[in-house]
């Protein structure tokens, strides 16, 4: 019984604000670029055991140049899957602040899935793990696709030492994408990320062909300009002690002990030739990763990505498009 009501978001204010309070860039560095899998940000054990239970998934690994990656492929089968959403406020960007639980179970009555209309690889977004999509797994496997749940390098129970946006996630990502052609995947073979995830999953659908067709939820074109926003999340009198100045240097510390460049992660320059069907889906209201991300991507590569822009929010835009997640796939 996922809950899916902006995950982990204390622990992710947590760890900003300590970052922050020490007064130097070094901790907001580490925020940054460090590895969640190592500081313990992800979802209770129960509801990951109960995901798993209830998708009755296959968990692997496969090794990439990033670490060891984690993932759970879903058959297709049978589910129920319900949604309930309760409305507690609205946020300083004008979106709604929701209190959400995502119910599935596997439906016994009816006939499994003998033929599977698809594959469709589930990424997920900064901070978060695989568990997270458990929901938009029942609902695809429901409609007939096979699904595989990863946990991104450095998050959940994958391998890797840091986050580079993009640079190395995307490239780990295309590994497991080979390994399952070499399995004989169902086709189309389809990557559906959010936020962090839907840019992975245009970068690897960019660096490599093999991808049938990507659907990016609120993805971001260039990291470096989305990071600072991170202080929206915080109280007022938290980003007080902030500067664009610290952030600035705190991003150039995490270059350094990560071992990328920003300057590399901007997604626009891969696209001049990109020709993979692709859908970006946006909130109007995201003041995390602004609609101007998604809107330069669509320019970047107008013959091949459609930008829809609905009024929603970062955190509450996943939520209005479960309901239609089976009729985009198919």
């Amino acid at each position: 019984m996922p809950r899916a009501d902006r995950p982990r978001t204390g622990a992710l204010l947590a760890g900003l604000a300590a970052a922050l309070l020490t007064g130097c860039a070094g901790p907001v560095a580490d925020w940054i670029v460090e590895a969640p899998n190592q500081r313990g940000i992800a979802m209770d054990a129960e509801t990951v055991d109960d995901m798993r239970d209830q998708l009755q998934g296959e968990s692997s690994e496969l090794p990439t140049p990033a670490g060891m990656l984690r993932y759970l492929r879903a058959p297709p089968r049978p589910y129920d899957v319900t949604m309930r959403t309760w409305v507690v406020g609205e946020t300083r960007g004008g979106g709604l602040e929701t209190v959400t639980t995502w119910i599935f179970r596997p439906a016994d009555e009816r006939q499994p899935v003998v033929e599977p209309r698809g594959t469709v690889v589930l990424l997920h977004g900064f901070m978060l793990v695989k568990e997270i999509m458990g929901a938009f797994a029942a609902l695809l496997a429901d409609a007939g696709f096979d699904t595989v749940l990863v946990d991104l390098p450095g998050h959940g129970e994958s391998g890797g030492d840091f986050v580079t946006w993009g640079v190395r996630e995307a490239p780990a990502v295309n590994v497991l994408r080979r390994q399952l052609e070499a399995e004989g995947a169902a086709r189309p073979l389809i990557a559906f990320g959010v936020s962090l995830g839907g840019s992975v999953a245009i970068r690897a659908a960019a660096e490599e062909s093999g991808w049938d067709a990507v659907i990016a939820l609120q993805p971001f074109e260039d990291p470096a300009r989305v990071i600072p926003n991170y202080r929206s999340m915080a109280p007022a009198w938290l980003r007080f002690y902030v500067s664009e100045r610290r952030i600035e240097k705190a991003m150039n510390i995490a270059e350094m002990r990560g071992g990328f460049a920003f300057a590399d992660a901007g997604l626009a320059p891969l696209l001049a030739d990109y020709a993979v069907p692709t859908l970006i889906e946006h909130g109007r209201f995201d003041s995390l990763v602004p609609v101007a991300e998604s809107e330069a991507l669509a320019a970047a590569a107008p013959d091949a990505i459609d930008l829809i822009v609905s009024d929603a929010d970062h955190f509450t835009l996943p939520l209005f498009l479960w309901e239609r997640c089976p009729t985009i796939f198919s």
